[in-house]
């Protein structure tokens, strides 16, 4: 196929349609994988692996198949069986470069929300896809990228999807007061606190052993000690994981400070102009937002159908739906979710009705010290709309 002239992309595509299994489609588990974006790492089935051309491309280079392996950065070289003779190897390699040749500068383009936002309908990643010689902007569910057929969702214009969430979080005051007004989650505060505490001592203990150890390994009668040696080791290890819970435990409660979580919010809010560039701009998104997922509900008498979009903030357990029909021009607030209860008259609100139900059940009426209010969601505020101008949307390509 690549002889022919078909690029390896299509190469990958054509594979996965034919249900070519890759060679991870073979074993059981799951791998590892580092979102570029995010730097977030996430777990992710064997069997679910397909091609990609990137892949079908490093095959296409790998010298194994003519018969010869190589490692060392080339330096050694053995013979092997090959599996196809070296001069269509050679013919087919010539003709990888001559495309990548023709092909000239490859477009760059950039995506704000790629790593936060999810698919309500299969739970995939919605990842912006932008081609300025073709139709395609837009942020799309990748399982419907794969097989149009596998995902009932629809895709969302790049451009007012991104010119909504920048209004949202730093155009629009709204959303500065609603967060700046939340208190901290105490109970939230004390587990982390109890198991940050707990991961520190543990790595006291660990590191006492790991002393120990190499003392021991210092003594001429222990410098062998094969069992010594592993122990070590995987005490290391143990420490070097424990210290990375222990940061990102300690990330987290700065996050929940309620001081510093308004503080966190005005700055960040803040530091957003209608000038400030890409780079700034996504990071700036990325540390308000922790997650934003796209529900598609088609409507028999609507075109198109219409979008909920639910928004999830970093360091709170809020979070606020949007609503908005195929033109993607008008957004409104729909309603919220909230863990406890937000402002005191909230409070006073939840301790009534408790009151009122455990009078019912005809027990004593008791509030514990520790209640919070109710989990509850609520509707939005009637006025609460973000209007897009199309004049006025934001383009960073």
């Amino acid at each position: 196929m690549s002889e022919e002239g078909i690029g390896v992309y299509t190469i990958a595509r054509q594979l996965n349609a034919d249900g070519v299994p890759t060679k991870f489609n073979y074993y059981d588990g799951t791998f590892k994988r580092k979102d570029n974006y995010t730097n977030q790492i996430t777990s992710h089935n064997k069997s679910d692996v397909r091609w990609r051309g990137n892949v079908v491309h490093l095959l296409l280079k790998n010298t194994i198949y003519k018969g010869s392996r190589k490692w060392n950065n080339g330096l050694n070289e053995t013979k092997v069986p090959a599996i196809i003779d070296e001069i269509t190897w050679d013919r087919v390699n010539a003709n990888l470069k001559l495309n990548k040749k023709n092909v000239g500068k490859r477009d760059e383009y950039h995506y704000l929300l790629n790593g936060l936002v999810f698919c309500g309908t299969c739970g995939k990643e919605y990842r912006g896809k932008k081609r300025l010689k073709g139709r395609d902007n837009a942020y799309k569910c990748k399982s419907k990228m794969r097989n149009a057929q596998s995902c009932t969702s629809r895709a969302l214009s790049i451009p007012k999807l991104e010119t909504f969430i920048i209004k949202h979080l730093f155009l629009s005051k709204d959303l500065e007061e609603y967060l700046s007004g939340l208190s901290g989650d105490k109970k939230d505060i004390d587990g982390i606190t109890t198991k940050l505490s707990s991961l520190c001592m543990e790595n006291e203990r660990n590191k006492a052993i790991e002393k120990k150890a190499y003392d021991r390994l210092l003594d001429p009668d222990f410098s062998d000690d094969e069992i010594i040696k592993e122990r070590l080791k995987t005490v290391k290890k143990k420490i070097q994981d424990n210290d990375i819970a222990i940061t990102e435990l300690e990330n987290r409660l700065i996050e929940r400070d309620q001081k510093n979580r308004t503080k966190r919010i005005k700055n960040t809010i803040g530091k957003y102009k209608l000038t400030t560039g890409f780079d700034e701009t996504k990071e700036l998104v990325h540390s308000l937002i922790k997650k934003i997922t796209i529900q598609h509900n088609n409507k028999p008498d609507s075109r198109g159908g219409y979008f909920l979009i639910k928004i999830e903030y970093r360091g709170f357990e809020e979070s606020i739906m949007f609503m908005t029909d195929w033109a993607a021009l008008k957004w409104y607030q729909v309603g919220y979710y909230r863990s406890r209860a937000i402002t005191k008259e909230d409070l006073q609100d939840d301790v009534d009705l408790l009151k009122y139900f455990i009078k019912a059940s005809g027990k004593k009426i008791q509030v514990p010290k520790d209640f919070v209010g109710f989990e509850a969601y609520g509707g939005g505020k009637g006025e609460s709309i973000i209007e897009l101008n199309p004049d006025e949307l934001i383009y960073f390509d």
